[in-house]
């Protein structure tokens, strides 16, 4: 898991999600970064140059992070926000079997036709052959190589922007993508605000709606 000033250093709420992914999650191994580590495992200065990193903003830096860290090592990505409701044994092979990647998809009714699909970045699963992570990964190094850069051009969701357009441009990766298992994002976001520093799900009607994801996390 990834906070850019290290987890010593951050609130409660994402030790307390650091926490719940540690003990539920015994037979995996847990990888924490800061910043500093970060860059030097993804070999950042050889792919992004300053102007770019410096341009970008700490949400933007830690989406090219995810995905250099699965494109070559495969894992899962949880951000620091996640809380895990349930161990990832009991569900996550079957979830991502068909394509080797699983991402939460958003279809509410905030998201338009135009920006569909819309996936949930904040949780990726892939083996580091997947087609869809290498390609995404590629597509963004490409991105990020020339002005204007991608926040500027898509805004704050560019990383799923590339995605999207990638479903619409390659048949390959759309084709890959058609075959990813569907979990509607809805769930993990039902959310009732408790207390300044966590969130947990008790809105009954949510969670019955969305009874799969809604056990899985919250976000």
């Amino acid at each position: 898991m990834f906070w850019d000033r290290g987890f010593e250093q951050a609130p409660e709420l994402q030790r307390a999600c650091l926490k719940s992914w540690s003990e539920l999650n015994t037979n995996f191994k847990i990888v924490i970064l800061d910043m500093k580590q970060a860059e030097a495992v993804i070999n950042r200065k050889i792919y992004y140059t300053d102007d770019a990193w410096n341009s970008a903003i700490i949400q933007a830096k830690s989406d090219i992070i995810r995905l250099e860290l699965l494109a070559q090592y495969g894992g899962i990505w949880a951000d620091a926000t996640v809380h895990c409701n349930e161990p990832l044994v009991s569900w996550i092979d079957s979830a991502a079997e068909r394509t080797n990647f699983f991402t939460y998809e958003r279809r509410d009714t905030d998201v338009t036709q135009n920006e569909m699909p819309h996936i949930s970045s904040w949780f990726i699963a892939t083996t580091n052959t997947s087609y869809l992570i290498s390609r995404w990964r590629h597509e963004v190094r490409k991105r990020w190589s020339i002005k204007p850069y991608p926040p500027n051009v898509y805004g704050y969701y560019w990383v799923h922007r590339i995605f999207r357009d990638l479903t619409r441009t390659d048949p390959d990766f759309y084709y890959e993508y058609n075959k990813m298992h569907f979990i509607n994002a809805a769930g993990p976001h039902c959310l009732t605000h408790i207390k300044s520093y966590m969130y947990k799900m008790t809105a009954n009607p949510c969670i019955t709606r969305f009874k799969i994801s809604s056990q899985q996390f919250i976000k």
